[in-house]
């Protein structure tokens, strides 16, 4: 029974210390602003590829997919280090 709880617990601490590097270890910050740009040229294209076909509704459209996809990046950003 002794044995047991001792196999637990050093796969307990051996998991707790593979937290600890995954947390520890940051996005590189090449990926972090890749994804930000092409975010960025996306959101930009966005007027000019549909703004002929919807008119004045590209406005609120581009509003919201902008609103939508800088919220997901906001959220990633805070979820890379949630314990600060």
């Amino acid at each position: 029974e002794m044995r047991l709880m001792e196999k637990s617990l050093d796969a307990l601490i051996q998991n707790m210390g593979g937290l600890e590097r995954v947390r520890s270890t940051p996005l590189p910050i090449i990926f972090v602003s890749h994804l930000r740009s092409f975010i960025m040229f996306y959101l930009l294209s966005l007027p000019y590829l549909y703004g002929h076909t919807w008119g004045y509704g590209t406005i609120p459209s581009v509003v919201l997919t902008a609103y939508a996809l800088l919220g997901i990046d906001g959220s990633a950003s805070e979820c890379e280090s949630p314990f600060k």
